[in-house]
């Protein structure tokens, strides 16, 4: 499952535009996939709560629809081109990421202000 900050897609925009160099089609996703289960787990570390059960796909499919297939089917996307550019990445794994949002710093709102 592909995953990103919301702060390094920024981050990746800036980088872009700096970066001469930098044309095309670029995947603006962190360099380390998890699966549904990890970032689960994750998420739970970082908000203090217990994840014992997965969400079953029948119940993705019910909410989502066509959509769940983003989260039940096995995708690998990588930023080639971003690593292969130097782009350095912030974030070093979602536990990192997700500590971040999940900060004292956060409170709830984006760095513009706005209420998330």
């Amino acid at each position: 499952m592909s995953w990103i900050h919301r702060e390094e897609l920024v981050n990746m925009f800036v980088w872009a535009m700096e970066t001469e160099s930098a044309e095309g089609i670029y995947n603006a996703v962190s360099d380390k996939p998890v699966t549904n289960y990890d970032f689960t787990k994750a998420l739970g570390r970082a908000i203090s709560r217990p994840t014992i059960f997965p969400v079953p796909g029948f119940v993705l499919k019910t909410i989502f629809g066509e959509m769940s297939s983003i989260l039940l089917d096995s995708q690998k996307v990588l930023p080639s081109r971003f690593l292969k550019e130097g782009y350095e990445f912030k974030f070093k794994d979602i536990d990192q990421a997700f500590a971040d949002i999940f900060s004292e710093n956060h409170k709830g709102f984006s760095s513009s202000g706005v209420k998330i």
